[in-house]
Parts: structure tokens; sequence; C-alpha cells
């Protein structure tokens, strides 16, 4: 039987390699680049000024954009006074440190692999702090992965009256489904959420799991925010989920309207998350 011809296949074997066999070993272009991203994941100097640049292009990014402010009067009364939690989906949170106000403490909670060992020393450099760790998965409950150590940092830093900023869908989905943590977090520190979105009309959406927004600079974008959410008075399970529902609402509705007035089509959620 005649072996199909590929692209693969040299076609001038005076100046082409050895063809690539069935069941060869040989690397692929993208898995190439996928080592190669790892291998500067695990370098510190990679890291760091991978960390610089971040932070540099966060900045250029915001500075060049024209904004847009929708619900500036939720924001700013807590820009300038209590303790509250900026609730913002993972795939929306690149600019979100530059939202800080000059000299105010801010504090985000960050996953505790390189991926998020990255994302803190962009948001470092941008006069942020991280609470490192994450929530459990539902589907491995028994994996401690530093969430309720990151939780009490959280609640001690808001309780002298930080900022605190969360993903409640992070760090690894499912894509804007409200985990338990922000309410959680909230009721603890007796604190507000706020809910945050942005949006860009040139803004590029990736192929990750949260299908995170990248945004570019001479942009233009908008802001929304939600009107503050009060903590949930107990801490039980069904105070909780009432509060999760209502925190996933506001989310979705400012996400929605965001990408509304860019002329976005905003990513389909993820399944729904069934709590253990």
């Amino acid at each position: 039987m005649t072996r199909p011809h590929t692209s693969a296949e040299p076609t001038d074997p005076a100046t082409s390699g050895p063809a690539a066999t069935p069941g060869s070993s040989r690397p692929t272009k993208r898995q190439r680049g996928s080592k190669l991203a790892q291998r500067l994941r695990g370098s510190a100097l990679a890291r760091w000024a991978i960390g610089g640049l971040g932070a540099f292009y966060v900045w250029l990014c915001f500075r060049t954009t024209r904004w847009e402010w929708v619900g500036r009067e939720h924001l700013d009364p807590l820009l300038e006074g209590p303790a509250f939690i900026g609730a913002v989906w993972h795939a929306r949170l690149a600019l979100v440190a530059m939202l800080r106000p000059r000299g105010r403490r801010a504090i985000a909670l960050i996953s505790e692999n390189n991926d998020g060992d990255l994302i803190a020393r962009v948001i470092a450099n941008l006069g942020a702090q991280a609470a490192r760790g994450s929530s459990r998965d539902p589907n491995k409950p028994d994996k401690e992965r530093g969430g309720g150590a990151a939780m009490r940092e959280l609640v001690e830093a808001l309780e002298a009256g930080a900022i605190a900023v969360m993903t409640p869908d992070g760090p690894r989905g499912p894509r804007m489904r409200v985990k338990p943590g922000v309410a959680v977090t909230a009721t603890h520190a007796s604190v507000p959420v706020l809910p945050v979105a942005y949006s860009t009309r040139r803004g590029k959406l990736l192929r990750s799991w949260d299908r995170m927004l990248l945004p570019r600079p001479f942009d233009r974008g908008v802001w929304v925010f939600g009107a503050p959410i009060a903590p949930a008075a107990l801490d039980d399970r069904a105070a909780i989920e009432a509060k999760m529902e209502q925190i996933e609402q506001a989310l979705m509705a400012v996400t929605l309207e965001a990408d509304r007035r860019m002329g976005r089509e905003t990513p389909d959620q993820g399944e729904t998350l069934v709590l253990p």
C-alpha cells in the first residue's frame, strides 16, 4: 500500500533532513515551544525579567487606552475609605492592579504554581502584594492547595484596611463560575464585594481555559463596576451559596455590559460548579 504524501516529508533529499516516520519521537514545533516556555518559567532570571516586562506592558496598555468608566460611583467611595474585595473573572485580571490608589495597600490571591509566580512578580512591580494559594479542586477535596492560609492572610489584610482582589473562578475554573472563597473571605472580614470587569475593542481572546482577554496598547476600552455586595450574615452553607449566586450574577452582568459596549461577544460560562 502506498503511503500518502504529507507536508512533513522532504521533497528534495539533497536539501532536506530525514523525514519523520510514523511513531517517531521527534518533537513538533508546538511541543518545542511548550518545553521552552517550561524552561523559562523554571528559570529565576527569566521569571524576574518577565515580571518586569509584564508590568511595563500592563502599564503601557492601561495608560495608552482611552477608557470609558461605568459605575464609577460604586468604586470611588471604596477606594477612598473602607476595605473591600474586588471580584473579577480570571480572564479580566490583567489590568486590575492599575486601579490601586497610590499609597493604598492592595493584595491579590494568586495560585501557588509557576504561572502564579509570574503574576505575583508582575503585580509586585505595580505596587501590589500576593497571597499565595488557591481553593481546593472540587474533584480532589483532600488535596490542600494553600487556600486556607491565603484566606487568613487576606482576612488579616482586609481587617487592616487593605483592598483585596480575588478571581472567583481561578485558578483553573470552571470559567466564570464562582467558587466559595470570595464569599467566605468577605464574611470572615465583614467587607463588601465589588464586581469589576473591563473590555477593550482590539484585545485578543486567548485559547486558554478562561479565554483570557489580552489587552493591547493604544486601544479603546471600558471599565464597568457593579453595586457592592454585602457579605453573608452567616458562615454556613446556605448563606454562602446564596451569596455565591449573587456574586456570580453581578459579575456576569458587568462583564456582559463591558463586552457589549466594546462590540464583543462574551465567552460562554463553564459547567456549573457542584460543591462537595
